[in-house]
């Protein structure tokens, strides 16, 4: 079964009936997405465009069950009986938004088609090169706020990888500490070799210390919030005796690091990453500001 969002990139690929490059699809669901407001997919600013991982998986996911041909450079349909199959069952709006979009776009090159990205999304175009010093005002990453050590945390419970990375850039996170003990994930770009590779890609270092966590008996028949706080009173009385890792955070921060603690609870509340997060602000005796991203 196919989920919407790639029913809508085939639709797409079905209406502009040629080759197409990766670079115009990208930028195109990109343009979809922004100018309907419509959260298919999330992007962050890579290199010089906004950038999907999620549309990367899933035209190799598309390629796999031969629907589409997902080659270095260029996409296009394989099997289009399939793909006329799996549309005509798509809302006729959506339908009309992307070939509105087609029609607004097809005949401009990927360059062109870059720049009209730059010009209406100019935040997308931060780590762009060539052109760094023109977008300079639009990077979060420059801000004065942005610029001194933090202590952090991040959650990826209902978001996308590509909506968490653009919060780390967003908050000029510069190390993200996972603090999960089994650091492996079901959601595509959370386990930890590929989230290590993705955030290293992006200038972002990636830290596991898995001996913060709490071990898995003592977080069984957590059912209320009065349950959580019993359990968390427990682990602050242990974090004395993991203070080696707190010690080695607080190192980090000293070298002018903006940190981000990370594990999967959306709510701050009920995760341990906050117990991680208070002790280390009282071990810095509050030195640096915490905040939840």
């Amino acid at each position: 079964m196919l989920l919407t969002r790639q029913k809508i990139l085939l639709a797409y690929l079905y209406l502009f009936w040629k080759w197409c490059s990766r670079l115009h699809l990208t930028k195109s669901l990109f343009l979809f997405c922004q100018e309907n407001e419509n959260n298919i997919y999330d992007f962050h600013p890579y290199k010089r465009w906004p950038f999907s991982e999620l549309i990367f998986l899933d035209l190799r996911k598309l390629d796999e069950k031969g629907i589409i041909k997902n080659g270095e450079f260029l996409v296009n349909i394989s099997d289009t009986e399939k793909v006329k199959e799996i549309i005509n069952k798509l809302d006729s709006q959506l339908i009309y938004l992307l070939q509105s979009i087609i029609i607004k776009y097809w005949k401009t090159t990927d360059n062109q088609l870059m720049e009209k990205v730059y010009e209406k999304f100019p935040y997308f175009a931060i780590n762009n090169p060539q052109k760094k010093w023109k977008y300079n005002q639009y990077d979060p990453r420059l801000s004065k706020e942005n610029t001194k050590p933090i202590i952090s945390t991040i959650w990826y419970e209902w978001i996308t990888i590509d909506k968490y990375i653009n919060r780390l850039i967003e908050n000029n996170i510069t190390i993200l500490i996972d603090v999960r003990k089994n650091p492996n994930s079901m959601k595509y770009g959370f386990s930890t070799t590929r989230l290590k590779y993705i955030c290293e890609k992006r200038s972002i270092k990636y830290l596991l210390i898995s001996e913060l966590w709490i071990e898995s008996l003592k977080r069984k028949k957590l059912e209320t919030y009065e349950d959580y706080k019993r359990l968390f009173k427990w682990y602050r009385q242990t974090l004395p005796w993991k203070e080696k890792y707190i010690n080695d955070i607080s190192n980090i921060l000293k070298n002018q690091e903006r940190i981000a603690l990370t594990c999967f609870e959306a709510n701050e509340k009920y995760c341990h990453r906050t117990e991680v997060a208070n002790y280390l602000y009282n071990f810095t005796n509050w030195e640096y500001e915490l905040k939840h991203i």
